[in-house]
């Protein structure tokens, strides 16, 4: 009866995260910023076709503007097409349904970890109302079904590590080598997690049969030969050639920009302290330093304009210090989850850091996860010394529950409401009325 009673809490989180993520979703964001339009109008093509707007047929490496996508979101907006027709809500529905899936499997991923239903719960709840995750969910963004499999590749390693059962290890390493046809982040976060895993529960590992082990990753490798064949043609490294900081253009003119002043008073110090890998090495710290930024998590949120509303931060402002507790909690553990959370969380941002712009909500995107279940053992730990008090414990809590109401009040009333109308020129939403009044007029033009 009691693990009924933690299910239906669960149903009620599935129901709010649900809500948040598929209410007016064609309408809201109003308009499609050119990310989006660039995978609906590749993913239209491919429906119509079987070829990208340049013509390829099922490209790995999608040209688009200035860049490379990779096929993920491209090719599951085409089924979405082709099940719901062609729409702004067909467009954003994989990302909102694997945005949906995501808080789901984050309620089993904590109980494996932890075996507690209780901070299993709150961990799903926090991300089901997170600003972070029902932004990048709301929209048609490569991110959200990339996140989806990462989660799903940790849970069924975790299950294979107690069930040792092979089978599961493909599934979990299935999903991983997916991930990377997901966004190019992944490309260095998958390996990095890999290994992450193996070094954690080498121990475990090292006891199973090898052959068997071999035997487990023969599908994930097949996975991978798509992946490894777009590396070797034209799009494979050119999609992030012109964000890492060694390649973009950007930087490499920042960096010689300053060589050039120091040149002429002192050519050897020019050389020495001022050269091409010294400078991105700076540039990369200052990179890694900016994501220890309050106003990006909890603040105003991202400066780019299609990365967030403007006036709320990636987490809610309260959770400054759940995380905290979090952190300080899990730190006195001597547990390998905190290993997994904490490693996860350095892994994204030491990733992320590599491009140019930092810090960036979709390159660090990947981060939510451990950072939600950090955050929910915070809230948890609070809560229970919170408990403890008695005599206070009751107006301490309704405290807390009506500031964190408020808190997520305003969050949805600047998200559902005013949002739309900040960003209406950031998401392009004349662009559709625009189009379809010259459709009125094409006949004019071609007879």
């Amino acid at each position: 009866m009691k693990k009924f009673r933690y299910y239906l809490f669960l149903v009620a989180i599935i129901f709010l995260a649900f809500t948040l993520r598929f209410y007016n979703l064609g309408t809201v964001p109003s308009g499609l910023q050119q990310d989006e339009s660039s995978i609906g109008y590749n993913a239209y093509s491919i429906l119509e076709t079987g070829k990208d707007e340049y013509g390829k047929s099922l490209p790995i490496a999608f040209k688009a503007f200035g860049e490379y996508k990779l096929p993920l979101s491209i090719y599951l907006t085409t089924g979405s097409f082709a099940i719901f027709g062609v729409s702004e809500l067909s467009l954003r529905l994989p990302s909102a349904l694997f945005g949906l899936l995501t808080v789901v499997l984050v309620y089993f991923l904590v109980f494996e970890m932890y075996g507690n239903r209780n901070l299993a719960l709150i961990s799903s709840f926090l991300l089901s109302i997170n600003p972070w995750h029902i932004h990048f969910s709301r929209g048609a963004y490569e991110v959200t079904p990339a996140l989806f499999l990462i989660t799903l590749g940790v849970y069924l390693f975790l299950v294979f590590i107690r069930k040792k059962s092979l089978l599961i290890l493909t599934g979990s390493l299935t999903a991983l080598v997916l991930s990377l046809y997901g966004y190019n982040i992944a490309r260095l976060f998958i390996p990095t997690i890999i290994v992450l895993l193996g070094v954690i529960f080498y121990k475990k590992i090292s006891g199973i049969n090898k052959s068997g082990l071999l035997v487990s990753i023969i599908i994930p490798c097949i996975a991978l030969i798509p992946f490894v064949v777009s590396l070797l043609s034209k799009g494979g490294f050119d999609s992030t050639k012109g964000t890492l900081i060694p390649t973009s253009a950007v930087v490499q003119a920042e960096n010689l920009q300053t060589r050039s002043y120091i040149l002429q008073s002192s050519p050897i110090a020019s050389k020495i302290l001022f050269n091409t890998p010294v400078s991105d090495v700076l540039f990369y710290l200052k990179n890694v330093v900016s994501y220890v930024d309050g106003d990006f998590f909890f603040g105003n949120g991202p400066s780019h304009g299609n990365h967030g509303i403007g006036n709320v931060g990636l987490f809610h402002v309260w959770e400054i210090l759940t995380l905290i507790i979090g952190v300080v909690t899990l730190t006195r553990r001597n547990d390998k989850n905190k290993l997994i959370l904490f490693g996860w969380t350095a892994g994204v941002i030491l990733i992320a850091s590599f491009t140019r712009e930092a810090p960036q909500a979709t390159r660090s995107f990947f981060a939510v996860a451990p950072l939600t279940i950090i955050s929910a053992v915070g809230l948890y730990e609070m809560f229970s010394r919170v408990l403890k008090l008695k005599k206070y414990s009751t107006i301490v809590l309704i405290s807390l529950l009506l500031f964190g109401i408020y808190s997520f009040a305003y969050y949805a009333a600047s998200y559902f409401y005013k949002f739309p109308v900040q960003y209406a020129k950031e998401y392009r939403s004349e662009d559709k009325r625009l189009v379809l009044a010259l459709k009125k007029l094409e006949s004019n033009f071609w007879e």
